[in-house]
């Protein structure tokens, strides 16, 4: 197991991420705009159309959300 000296760095970039509603798979191109993933978004799933909530933290987690609200 190698050690490193530097603490590796964390990324604020999301490959694909995954809606809740539908359990479709997207990539931040399928979003219009290209979102800021530096900060929560609320965005639009382009397959079924439903708004997602993308919380970021150290994991990068998607809620559903209606009208700007998660739902817990």
């Amino acid at each position: 197991m190698p050690k490193y000296k530097k603490p590796l760095k964390q990324t604020k970039m999301i490959d694909n991420w995954k809606c809740p509603w539908c359990r479709s798979v997207n990539s931040p191109c399928d979003v219009d705009g290209s979102p800021d993933w530096a900060e929560d978004q609320i965005v639009t799933c382009p397959k079924c159309e439903h708004e997602v909530l993308i919380l970021t933290s150290i994991e990068f987690i998607c809620r559903p959300s209606v009208g700007g609200v998660p739902l817990d």
